[in-house]
């Protein structure tokens, strides 16, 4: 409201109490108050053109001078229909309003990657839909046109409380008109006005138009109807159910890497490619939450941990703000660390017609939708980790059931590790491990071992999860930890574990180049893997590759007859097979080895085909070792 402005200065106000006494001139006024004469007619100027004072010029004295008389003398402010508007009366004149509405936003600076966008929507007339989360540019998109606009424009933010009459009030002012707006009586008066704005090329924004009542939706088909020269721009972080005849439906989706990265990089920061890649997969190429990135950097510098507390602040209240099943299915989504079928989200939240609400979730900008499976963003993820703590156990519970009956158990291991399923856990990551369906230098599958070490387990799961544990242990270190867990397995006289102990411990000696304790371990390794009876394939493949390291090739041969001798499957005994003729070809018998590779490798071919390649790879090595340089290279083919 500059006029109000304009009357909050007492210079102001004196100047207009000297005119309601009569006409003056500038200089005797700036003499009456004691001011510079230059200075009085700039604010005689200022107040001609909001039309509280008139000037004319006059002679005086034989010279030229402009004389000011009062065209106002009184002055009225009244609110209604969303605006505000200052009356004035003169003397002989009829009275006169200067309507304000709000001031329109400032488009951002920098402005990126929405030139197309722009470009569209400058050059459509009539009704233009603009809809998209939070945060996707949608107000400055919006805030940009209206600053390239020329002519009359106006500005509504839209809430429970708009109804028709504050619309009416801004398609007024698109229009150009002036004065209070008499009360709307009928629809024709509504549509005479959107007829003016048409007829003036105005421009009318109706931002957050998701909160209006239902009752609005109408007024923008005749909006669409009769506005043809005018814009009418509708804002919303939902679908509007209609098709723009004239205008165009734009959907805002987040920036991609490239935009986002170029967006950084405008806003000052002078970072690795490494950290703005982590900035734009924290941010999920959201414009808001990237612009908030860069003030958090500018005052802190990188700090992961400050960058995820501001990412969660800002996401925090449009979480709090969700429907009851929207927040279940949320949670649902957020616990899985990969895209899942809507399907996995419905069995996890037990929520009916949870793809309503994945839809719902997708608008505001929580989720992500690709190829029919879902993922929630990563600080969306975080964010409920921490509202929602142990309270998502139940959750895991259900999505690790959900892998479980997909035949996918080392996706359900994470769900029951976060789940605090440490036994069940701890189980099938030994049924993982021992049938070479993971390996401990994965990076997850540490930080999974390091989690559960943390959990409430018994000695003896202790004493088996230590085993894991010390392959990302100094050998020192592991080797006190696993005696420990040594003296653990004699009480529970579990004799398989005490063979992957001492077998561990072996090769932790070997690292450390004391053979002779190394082979110590091996000696009883081997005694405990017989007396268990040879439990799992990949211990006895540990305990025989340890024994053959360190060149105990009669020992190795020993134990892997004793194998074969108590295989009672076919995948056994080709295992022991692949063994035996490992041994005969490092021992330079190569009719045997011949033999039992061949053999081997032929078996284990569909059931274990890295063993099987390696039998051919130590058949040739065999062949090679007899001077058969072309069976070698043959062999050697073979095996990759």
């Amino acid at each position: 409201m500059e006029l109000l402005r304009l009357l909050a200065k007492p210079v102001n106000i004196k100047i207009l109490a000297l005119l309601s006494a009569g006409p003056r001139y500038p200089r005797a006024i700036a003499s009456a108050l004691g001011k510079s004469e230059a200075f009085i007619v700039r604010c005689l100027k200022s107040l001609e053109k909001h039309g509280l004072v008139e000037g004319a010029w006059t002679r005086v004295n034989g010279r030229n001078v402009k004389m000011y008389r009062l065209k106002a003398s009184s002055l009225t402010l009244e609110f209604a229909h969303g605006e505000a508007s200052i009356k004035l009366e003169g003397r002989g004149r009829e009275p006169f309003a200067v309507v304000s509405g709000p001031e329109l936003p400032k488009p951002p600076s920098p402005f990126v990657d929405r030139v197309a966008e722009m470009r569209v929507l400058a050059s459509a007339a009539g009704v233009s839909i603009v809809w998209g989360p939070p945060g996707m540019g949608k107000t400055a998109l919006a805030a940009k046109l209206a600053e390239q606009h020329a002519g009359p424009k106006a500005w509504i933010t839209c809430d429970s409380r708009t109804d028709v009459h504050v619309v009416a009030g801004g398609i007024a002012r698109a229009a150009g008109l002036g004065g209070q707006l008499p009360r709307l009586n009928a629809e024709r008066d509504l549509r005479a006005l959107a007829i003016k704005l048409s007829e003036a090329g105005g421009l009318l924004v109706l931002d957050d138009f998701h909160r209006d009542s239902a009752e609005l939706v109408d007024l923008l088909y005749m909006l669409d109807e009769v506005v043809v020269g005018g814009r009418v721009v509708v804002l919303s972080r939902t679908p509007i159910h209609m098709v723009p005849s004239r205008g165009c439906l734009i959907p805002l989706a987040p920036l991609d890497k490239s935009s986002s990265l170029t967006l950084l990089r405008s806003l000052g920061l002078d970072l690795s490619e490494d950290e703005l890649g982590w900035i734009y997969e924290a941010a999920g190429g959201n414009p808001r939450l990237l612009v908030a990135v860069a003030k958090v950097i500018e005052s802190t510098g990188f700090n992961e941990d400050r960058i995820r507390e501001a990412l969660e602040a800002l996401i925090d209240p449009l979480v709090s703000s969700l429907e009851r099943h929207e927040y279940e299915v949320l949670k649902a989504v957020s616990v899985f660390n990969e895209p899942v079928p809507a399907a996995a989200v419905a069995r996890v939240s037990s929520v009916k017609s949870a793809g309503v609400y994945l839809a719902s979730l997708e608008r505001l900008g929580l989720i992500e939708v690709e190829g029919g499976r879902v993922r929630a963003h990563r600080i969306v993820r975080r964010l409920l980790e921490r509202r929602e703590g142990a309270k998502l156990g139940r959750y895991h519970s259900l999505a690790a059931s959900y892998y479980l009956s997909e035949g996918r158990r080392r996706a359900a291991l994470y769900h029951l590790v976060r789940g605090g399923k440490y036994s069940r856990a701890l189980e099938m990551l030994e049924e993982l491990y021992e049938e070479y369906r993971l390996e401990l230098e994965d990076g997850a599958i540490r930080d999974l071992i390091a989690e559960m070490s943390s959990g409430p387990l018994n000695s003896l799961e202790r004493a088996k999860l230590t085993c894991f544990m010390a392959a990302f242990l100094e050998p020192d270190h592991a080797i006190k930890a696993l005696e420990a867990a040594a003296s653990e397995a004699r009480r529970w006289r579990d004799d398989a574990l005490l063979a992957r102990i001492f077998q561990l411990m072996g090769e932790m000696h070997v690292s450390r180049g004391d053979y002779a304790a190394a082979s110590a371990y091996a000696t009883l390794a081997a005694s405990m893997v017989r007396r268990a009876g040879f439990p799992a394939h990949r211990l006895v493949d540990d305990v025989l590759g340890l024994l053959v390291r360190l060149g105990r090739l009669e020992d190795a041969d020993e134990l892997a007859k004793h194998y074969l001798r108590s295989s009672a499957s076919a995948s056994s005994r080709a295992g022991a097979e692949y063994w035996l003729g490992v041994i005969r070809a490092l021992a330079g018998d190569l009719r045997a080895a011949e033999r039992r590779l061949r053999e081997s490798a032929k078996c284990l071919a569909d059931v274990d085909p890295l063993k099987a390649s390696r039998a051919l790879q130590y058949l040739a090595y065999a062949y090679a070792r007899a001077g058969r340089v072309s069976k070698a290279l043959e062999h050697d083919d073979r095996a990759y």
